[in-house]
């Protein structure tokens, strides 16, 4: 129902229309083809008001009175220039009046703020912006004197009423030799190897100092780093007191993929920030491994101390600078091909919902996670709801992207119809473990394997016949006339890789050999592995 109050102050009346029916079809009087018109010149004063029942605009009220009547209440928004609106009780009182508030604002300003109400009617000056011009989450702004309206548009559009997609790679905003991708409301940009963030603007980089010169630091191709407390297979000192200062262009995570020590008497403090100074996150100790710290800045610092008694394998701990779109997979404990898939954006990380999430996705995250490629994709939150953000939603991978956060989306954060019951999840896996003889000849040798871009060992720890069987087939040999132990082909140096690994013999690749995963620190390189092949 629309309610036209007409007030002529000369002759000191005013009169209503309401809206007629012909043949059953509503019929609104236009009062001079304007929603409001307040003319102090002519005395003539005007409004046109749509009424919006059982609606309370919830804000501030101007006026509050109580009057006889809608038309009254209606008559003194008119004459109070700063009224743009009024909510009008719905019932009357024992007095026989009606609770009139009247609005400095309107239902286009403060669109969140009307809500249901069974004791209310909201009044709002008719504008043309009722019917909704503005597109793409555009805000209409009425101008009630012109009967026209403005609309402010959402970033990456423009128009008169928000229409058009501005092509948002213009002006080139993809450093780094990145490509840019213009979609609807943004971009994204697709970085070469070795660049990372939403404008690939980031080269993740990690530097490690350090105050015990016995503690290892391997630095890897991708820009990780590997410190440890001990050298692989020792057990660490007793009194010791060691620190290790990180620093990165960009946020810090620090996973523990191997951590045993004395509980209590010895642990390791992570600080905040670049010294014992900044606050602490966590102590930990004894032999459970923990959970992932992520820095709130680009600085980390260790400190690791023993007592004078029980000595242990200490911890090897993996460092690597987070940049926008990092993914990580999580909920599964120790897994590290399984479980829920976790983006980091905007300084937090959050999940990626169900919604288009398939083995082309799953291809593009496990890729991205320098995995070769995926062996089965999950929906339903099959492994664990997360918490925090759902940072992606909607995807639409091809399959040969780079980056997930390449991928068609929704844009970050929107989700609106999705819930962390829809987190999504994924297997990754390996097509085959490069491996090489090292310090032999063409058939024998030490065995290394190649992973996260950085040659390392196998523990000789049940390392038999069928390994060797494996090995020497993969290699592209018939098969193993013998395997050596106690480092018969020498020892090799950095990492330790594999451990307790048991083939049947049948296997086409060591992949599909259970193992020891990376970081077993009860071996070391007077254990290393080797074979003989035919």
């Amino acid at each position: 129902m629309d309610l036209v109050i007409v007030n002529i102050t000369s002759i000191l009346a005013f009169l209503i229309f309401f809206p007629v029916t012909t043949k059953g079809q509503p019929k609104t009087i236009d009062a001079l083809g304007k929603g409001i018109e307040r003319n102090a010149h002519t005395g003539v004063a005007f409004a046109r008001f749509k009424a919006h029942k059982l609606s309370y605009l919830n804000i501030t009220a101007l006026v509050t009175d109580y009057v006889h009547s809608s038309r009254e209440c209606g008559l003194a928004c008119i004459n109070t220039p700063s009224c743009f609106s009024f909510n009008l009780a719905a019932n009357i009182d024992l007095n026989r009046k009606i609770l009139c508030e009247l609005l400095r604002s309107d239902i286009f300003n403060n669109s969140d703020k009307l809500v249901a109400n069974s004791l209310f009617h909201h009044f709002s000056i008719w504008s043309p912006c009722l019917n909704k011009p503005c597109q793409n989450k555009g805000t209409c702004r009425s101008n009630y004197q012109r009967n026209s309206y403005v609309c402010v548009c959402a970033e990456g559009y423009t128009g008169s009423n928000c229409e058009t997609d501005i092509d948002d790679c213009a002006n080139r905003p993809c450093r780094n030799n990145g490509t840019c991708s213009d979609h609807v409301g943004g971009f994204r940009c697709t970085c070469p190897k070795g660049f990372g963030g939403l404008q690939c603007e980031i080269v993740p980089k990690v530097e490690v100092s350090r105050s015990c010169d016995k503690s290892p630091v391997w630095q890897f191709p991708n820009g990780d780093v590997v410190i440890e407390t001990n050298q692989i297979g020792t057990k660490y000192d007793n009194n010791m007191d060691c620190r290790w200062s990180i620093s990165s262009n960009a946020r810090i995570e620090l996973s523990f993929p191997v951590f045993e020590m004395e509980n209590g008497p010895d642990f390791v403090n992570v600080y905040d920030g670049e010294s014992y100074s900044a606050p602490q996150i966590r102590r930990f100790t004894g032999a459970s491994l923990p959970s992932p710290v992520t820095s709130s800045s680009s600085k980390l610092c260790l400190q690791f101390r023993t007592d004078h008694s029980v000595a242990l394998f200490g911890f090897r701990a993996r460092v690597r600078a987070l940049a926008d779109g990092a993914l990580r997979i999580a909920g599964t404990g120790n897994d590290p091909f399984t479980g829920r898939m976790e983006v980091f954006f905007n300084n937090q990380w959050g999940t990626i919902c169900d919604n288009g999430w398939n083995i082309d996705a799953g291809l593009v995250a496990c890729k991205q996670l320098g995995f070769d490629s995926v062996s089965q994709v999950f929906s339903g939150a099959s492994h664990g709801q997360g918490t925090g953000p759902i940072w992606i939603n909607d995807l639409a991978c091809f399959g040969n992207e780079s980056s997930i956060s390449s991928c068609g989306h929704s844009g970050w954060g929107n989700h609106e119809n999705c819930t962390h019951s829809q987190d999504a999840s994924v297997t990754c896996s390996y097509d085959s473990l490069p491996i090489r003889l090292v310090n032999g000849g063409a058939r024998y040798g030490r065995v290394e394997v190649f992973d996260g871009g950085v040659w390392g060992t196998i523990c000789d720890d049940t390392w038999d016949m069928n390994d060797a069987n494996v090995t020497c087939r993969q290699l592209g040999f018939t098969g193993a006339s013998s395997v050596s132990v106690s480092a018969a082909d020498g020892q090799g140096s950095g990492l330790i890789w594999k451990d307790h690994i048991n083939c049947v013999g049948s296997e086409s690749s060591l992949l599909q050999c259970p193992f020891t995963q990376e970081g077993f620190n009860h071996c070391n390189h007077g254990e290393d592995s080797g074979v003989l092949c035919y």
